[in-house]
């Protein structure tokens, strides 16, 4: 599992890009942290999770279509 965000664009979006755009599934918000997220002055975040059914393939997917989401913003 893997969270991040960022700066450029809001988790909502980035989610929604990667689900629509290359049928990737993926999370966004606080994650039922929200004081831990307040505590340290976060922004919403993405969460990404593998399991026993995923393979490298789309693990490499996802890293690719994070970057080009960066380059479009």
């Amino acid at each position: 599992m893997v969270s991040f965000y960022s700066q450029s664009a809001s988790a909502e979006f980035i989610a929604t890009t990667l689900d629509q755009g290359y049928g990737i599934m993926a999370r966004s918000g606080f994650h039922c942290a929200h004081p831990m997220f307040r505590h340290r002055g976060l922004p919403e975040v993405v969460r990404a999770s593998t399991y026993l059914y995923n393979n490298e393939s789309e693990i490499e997917l996802l890293v690719e279509a994070l970057g080009e989401i960066v380059r479009l913003l």
